[in-house]
């Protein structure tokens, strides 16, 4: 039987080292509040479900080679039955109520869109065994693409490597189709989406631009913003726009918008009449992180590349210098 590693670095982190640590669980759960898989209903934590009785939606990496990861797994899953399994403690079966192993899946589409290779790969899953039902979807033991879509800017060449590697899979080229064939399970606890189809695109237009609007306020000599009343209540409103995209990042549980408004506020906050020069060099870590998510986000979303791909092995590099004792 194929195994696979589970979902949980999509969500933050590794899978659990222990049910028995207890910073472990409240990092485990605070996990799972952030990717809006929190349990509403009372009773257990996780239940059985049968073959095919559940489908979910959620999006993969690509690969040069046809294959489909994990946003922050190097294992593809197979073409047929996939079994999560924790990375660092085996001794538990997936999905753990005390961990975040398993695999993760949405019950609305919308919900994919914190995920960056969703505006080109879209899948819908079987999943069985194990389920831990959330708000916004699943965490489950075993699953199995059943269809994918992909958008036209993945060319054919890359397509047909992903039918030849998933024979079984449906492929499709729109995403109406994918999701009106294969029908998503409306399961008991999930919450719909506040915001879909157009209004979500409006209120997203808007974010985008807010931030543009901040950006070119923080670009004002800070002559003009700090020393007069008129410029004073330009730079008040740039930050409150600035909270209130955190605000609405925190609402909707982005990540990106949350990060965007808090790179805005700071953006804001560093305004300086000391002169350009002690002004734009305290900017310099805020355009570093900017830089650096922006660079996270294109290496996640872009298909047919090698995985990993350089930037993560790089970033792991780092990370393992990082957690090396200094000697």
């Amino acid at each position: 039987m194929p195994r696979a590693g589970g979902d949980a670095a999509e969500w933050g982190g590794d899978a659990a080292p222990g049910a028995g640590d207890a910073a472990h669980r409240r990092r485990a759960a605070r996990s799972r509040r952030q990717a809006g898989m929190v349990n509403e209903p009372a009773g257990p934590d996780v239940a059985a479900y049968a073959v095919g009785q559940v489908r979910v939606v959620r999006t993969f990496r690509l690969g040069r080679d046809g294959g489909l990861y994990p946003l922050y797994d190097d294992r593809p899953w197979t073409a047929g039955l996939n079994t999560a399994v924790c990375k660092r403690d085996r001794r538990h079966a997936a999905p753990d109520p005390d961990c975040r192993c398993g695999f993760y899946g949405y019950g609305h589409q919308v919900w994919t869109r914190a995920q960056p290779p969703s505006r080109s790969v879209l899948a819908v899953v079987a999943v069985w065994g194990a389920l831990e039902v959330a708000t916004r979807g699943v965490r489950a033991e075993q699953g199995q693409i059943e269809a994918v879509w992909l958008h036209s800017r993945v060319n054919q060449q890359l397509a047909e490597a992903m039918r030849r590697r998933y024979p079984q899979v449906h492929l499709v080229r729109e995403r109406e189709v994918l999701l009106r064939r294969y029908p998503l399970t409306a399961l008991e606890g999930y919450q719909p989406p506040r915001l879909t189809g157009r209004a979500l695109h409006t209120v997203t237009a808007l974010l985008a631009v807010l931030a543009a609007l901040v950006g070119l306020v923080g670009c004002l000599p800070a002559e003009q913003l700090i020393t007069s009343r008129s410029g004073a209540l330009v730079w008040t409103t740039a930050v409150a726009l600035a909270c209130l995209t955190v605000v609405v990042g925190l609402g909707m549980r982005s990540a990106a918008v949350g990060t965007a408004g808090m790179i805005g506020l700071g953006w804001m906050l560093t305004t300086s009449a000391d002169g350009a020069a002690a002004m734009w060099l305290s900017r310099v870590p805020l355009l570093v992180a900017g830089g650096l998510c922006a660079a996270i986000w294109w290496d996640l979303a872009a298909v047919g590349r090698p995985v990993p791909g350089r930037r993560q092995l790089m970033l792991r590099r780092v990370t393992a210098r990082l957690r090396r004792p200094l000697s």
